[in-house]
């Protein structure tokens, strides 16, 4: 009994180190003009373009005293924009909590010198979304700013997107 449950472990190490091996195997393939190809890449980059309008976060409820939680007055301000349109959601100086920020369509979200987006470290403002965990679709909690199926998007600005992280908070 005892050579069996030997060989079976031989067995088993053998098999997992050869799939560890050839899992650990990349394929590499080379374009023979590089920075030809990356010219290319570089082409079909567009920056996007905002209509000229803004939309205050303060305006829609939010305030920058690092306490009360302004998911609402983020989402609003965001909504808002997009649904006008688009332009800039101005992030004005203060410290503003919040859960995860969802982008739409042609909002440029815009942090001014000394502003801080502070996201909440409770998991319960994270709803489940489509995500990806390394370059495979999931279902998730929703990364701190989120956007899906959405174009024309940027973050911009001198402030602080501040993810919350200690060493209990990843």
């Amino acid at each position: 009994m005892k050579s069996n449950k030997d060989f079976l472990k031989l067995f088993l190490f053998i098999i997992f180190s050869h799939i560890s091996i050839y899992a650990q195997e990349k394929v590499w393939t080379s374009s023979s003009q590089p920075l030809q190809e990356m010219e290319e890449i570089r082409k079909l980059i567009k920056a996007p373009v905002f209509k000229d309008a803004e939309y205050n976060v303060a305006d829609y409820g939010a305030v920058g005293d690092g306490l009360k939680k302004n998911t609402e007055a983020f989402k609003k301000a965001i909504e808002a924009c997009s649904k006008a349109g688009g332009g800039k959601v101005i992030v004005p100086e203060g410290k503003f909590l919040t859960g995860p920020i969802y982008l739409k369509s042609n909002v440029n979200l815009h942090l001014k010198d000394k502003a801080i987006i502070v996201f909440s470290r409770d998991t319960k403002d994270y709803p489940i979304v489509l995500s990806r965990w390394e370059g495979m679709d999931c279902m998730n909690y929703s990364p701190q700013i989120y956007a899906y199926n959405e174009t024309n998007i940027a973050i911009t600005g001198t402030g602080t997107l501040d993810g919350n992280a200690d060493a209990e908070h990843w």
